[in-house]
């Protein structure tokens, strides 16, 4: 017999976030104009949007976003978590998904996070990071992009996950070309981590003493 096909998986596409419906939005994230808007210009916060599309661990999948932060207030993170809708983490160095407590962080999680300062076990003020269980100070992988995060202008991540190879990867850029070598790349077995449990995605980000807007333009993600 012809093997069946394997039916297409949850798809996630917001060109623009002109209408936030489908996601749910916590702490300071809101809808700015056509953009979603995880900080404003306030101290000491933290936002998270998080789809109600959610999606299997044991497929692979590939996540699109435009992001732009309008300064160097800490940062954003792109997450997938089992944590649930309303997951949201500390401010300042946390970015909105880690926690000096263990238990208040997002987990089970793992993060894709765009850090802007150079705080307490950060490699450099200007990386991204693969970060598991909301543990900002420990990161399984990090690489440093060739240019600057928070100059005010907008870049294009890529982060793809191969379910078959259990492997995590991002890429960066300021163009909306997909680089052909990544900036980061770890180990991740997603369904060891989460199991049956639904897996949501989505961002967080957060403020402290040093505040902007961190906005994402806008987001696709496909499963297979």
């Amino acid at each position: 017999p012809t093997p069946r096909a394997t039916p297409p998986g949850p798809s996630i596409r917001y060109a623009d976030f002109s209408s936030t419906a489908g996601l749910t939005l916590n702490g300071s994230a809101r809808q700015a104009g056509s953009a979603l808007r995880l900080t404003g210009n306030q101290y000491d916060v933290a936002g998270s949007a998080w789809s109600r599309t959610t999606i299997g661990a044991g497929r692979s999948f590939s996540a699109t976003f435009r992001v732009l932060l309008h300064d160097a207030a800490e940062g954003i993170a792109f997450l997938v978590q089992a944590e649930g809708p309303s997951a949201l983490g500390d401010s300042a160095s946390y970015l909105g998904y880690g926690d000096y407590y263990s238990d208040q962080r997002i987990r089970p999680s793992v993060a894709v996070e765009l850090d802007v300062c150079d705080d307490s076990g950060d490699p450099n003020w200007n990386h991204v990071g693969i970060v598991s269980n909301g543990n900002v100070s420990s990161h399984l992988a990090h690489g440093q992009p060739r240019f600057d995060m928070a100059a005010g202008t907008a870049f294009t991540v890529w982060v793809d996950y191969d379910a078959a190879q259990h492997r995590l990867t991002v890429y960066v850029s300021t163009g909306r070309t997909k680089p052909t070598s990544a900036v980061t790349s770890a180990g991740v077995d997603l369904a060891a981590r989460f199991g049956t449990r639904p897996v949501y995605v989505g961002f967080t980000g957060a403020t402290s003493e040093y505040t902007a807007a961190q906005d994402v333009l806008s987001w696709s993600l496909t499963t297979s």
